[in-house]
């Protein structure tokens, strides 16, 4: 069999991750929405480029493994139009449309290798428009991750299951640096197989920014995103950056629940035939579509993998048998808090007030004591941001931990069914987090989360909304499996001190449920994970996870909570 390349005017690239994918500079390449031909040498009629829309621009050929599969895609256009310059590997039912809908059927015939390749449509008028046609093998989708000069944005978007209301994604003042002026596009690109087959499953619209503002968006009182729900069936938006448009700005909707989905469980599914929670990618372009980057959906609010078990790190690691992450966990979306802050909270949700989740993924949640001797399990507010009126500092002692699996349990905040995950170079933490052994850099991304609460609020500054209140909400880490893309959002809620809080909305840090004596000459407790130790600027991101410290200096912290699910539930 021949094997069908990309068709390319750049060579492809081999990211950190392993994940094949190509250059952003690569016009060609760029899996994005409508690509206007520029040079006169590839256009008949440059000057007639507007009036010829092709919709979707963008054509997935998802989860390909052997030849003779069929996809069938149902193309708009504004013009009479047939296609021209088909690559090899495929056959098409269609090669000529009227303006409207036309159905297409795709064959592919002969190709082995994941990536984009080119079908040209061409007007009556003359104008060419690139469609890409994209091959996915098993849900790898080889796009590249946000270069580090993109702005500060959205990088995620998430729903529960019961929700499908709009989540509103702007970047900001992007016209503000030249690199970033000219065209975009967002465009629905992957979905995994948990979404139905038939019809619109996510939906993308453009709205304007008086429009936001005259029902309260970004101000105090900006109601609730599932009163405004998406209409239409466009896969696709676009705009330009300019003086009179600064921002991207557009709206993402669902138009089905995940919970009337009989694929949903979301707390003993079998991975099989039930999932906690399904996944999907929108792509964004910016700059002439010269740049660009993915952003990770997610709908329903299960513990879920982001890693699993049987992943092998991105660069080869394999930790354990008979799966390479023996100690991959499911992890909640959601930080822990409680009911009644500045005040002890019960064991494992038992008691007057048990430790809860957060109504929403970027929310703080509280900051809790390592919980030994002195005020125990005490939940600190998120808000107050000056010292707190009762702080007191905690003893220690050598070897004595709150883990789950062991004595600590009795300190155990989590509720029911969830625990504190392990921290270590072999852990929960790292297997189910990281591309590799303390390598969380190939799967993260930091920046903004749509879920119906960040999005919609006033920031206070560029890292956080609402700071006033026990539901501040920040921006931070978002870790991804390459393979599956299943994601996982950690807010940088920061720490709190004696003096008051510390680095909120600067970094993202969690305490584990492991102590560990990594030094002969002095304990160091390794109960925490280091997310982030930076500011939003991309190039000063700092990524690693850190197992230790003093523990005179971290018994005096109160930090972030995130709950896993026992071992004993799937």
């Amino acid at each position: 069999m021949t094997t069908k390349k990309f068709i390319s005017n750049t060579a492809p690239s081999v990211t950190s991750n392993g994940v094949r994918s190509l250059f952003l500079s690569s016009l060609l390449l760029s899996a994005f929405c409508f690509l206007l031909i520029s040079s006169c040498d590839e256009c008949a009629d440059c000057g007639q480029n507007a009036g010829f829309e092709v919709s979707p621009a963008i054509l997935i050929f998802n989860n390909y493994e052997s030849d003779g599969q069929v996809r069938t895609f149902n193309v708009t256009s504004t013009m009479p139009w047939k296609l021209i310059a088909t690559p090899d590997g495929f056959t098409y039912s269609v090669t000529q449309g009227e303006a409207g809908l036309t159905v297409v059927t795709v064959t592919l015939t002969d190709f082995d290798e994941d990536g984009f390749v080119t079908v040209w449509a061409e007007a009556e008028n003359g104008t060419k428009k690139a469609v890409k046609l994209t091959v996915v093998k098993k849900g790898v989708v080889p796009v590249p991750e946000p270069p580090i000069e993109a702005p500060l944005s959205y990088v995620g978007a998430f729903w529960r299951a019961n929700q499908t209301g709009e989540r509103i994604i702007r970047l900001k003042d992007m016209n503000d640096q030249e690199g970033n002026r000219g065209a975009w596009s967002a465009s629905v690109y992957w979905l995994d197989d948990r979404w139905e087959k038939e019809g619109v499953q996510v939906v993308l619209s453009n709205i304007k920014l008086t429009d936001l503002e005259t029902r309260g968006i970004y101000g105090a009182t900006p109601g609730d995103a599932e009163a405004y729900q998406v209409s239409g069936s466009a896969i696709t938006v676009n705009g330009v950056v300019n003086a009179a448009n600064p921002d991207i700005l557009f709206r993402i909707g669902l138009k089905r629940k995940f919970s009337d989905s009989p694929a949903y469980e979301p707390n003993d599914p079998n991975y099989n035939t039930t999932w906690p929670a399904r996944y999907g990618l929108v792509l964004i372009s910016y700059n002439d579509h010269k740049k660009g980057y993915k952003l990770y959906l997610r709908q329903g609010e299960g513990a879920d993998y982001v890693m699993r078990p049987e992943d092998f790190g991105v660069n080869g690691e394999s930790w354990g048998s008979p799966n390479p992450r023996p100690k991959a966990a499911r992890f909640s979306p959601y930080n822990l808090t409680a009911a009644t802050l500045n005040a002890q909270v019960g064991i494992n949700g038992a008691g007057s007030n048990p430790g809860i989740f957060t109504e929403y993924p970027t929310q703080a949640g509280a900051y809790f004591n390592w919980a030994f001797r002195i005020d125990p399990r005490y939940a600190w507010d998120p808000y107050t941001v000056g010292a707190i009126p009762g702080w007191k500092p905690f003893s220690y002692v050598d070897n004595e931990n709150w883990d789950y699996f062991g004595t600590g349990a009795t300190h155990e905040t989590c509720p029911a069914g969830y625990h504190r995950p392990s921290g270590g170079a072999l852990s929960e933490i790292t297997q189910s987090l990281y591309a590799g052994n303390y390598n969380p850099l190939d799967c993260r991304v930091w920046g903004y989360y749509a879920d119906g609460f960040f999005d919609r609020f006033a920031k206070g500054d560029v890292s956080s909304v609402c700071t006033t209140s026990a539901g501040v909400a920040y921006f931070g880490s978002l870790f991804f499996n390459p393979i599956t893309n299943a994601n996982l959002f950690f807010p940088a809620a920061g720490t709190r001190r004696s003096t008051g809080l510390s680095e909120a909305g600067t970094l993202c840090l969690y305490y584990s449920a492991t102590q560990a004596n990594v030094h002969a000459e002095y304990t160091i407790f390794a109960h925490t994970l280091f997310l982030s130790t930076i500011s939003y600027n991309p190039p000063e991101h700092r990524d690693y996870p850190i197992y230790g410290g003093d523990p005179h200096s971290t018994a005096l912290i109160a930090a972030s909570i995130r709950c896993v699910r026992n071992a004993s539930v799937l």
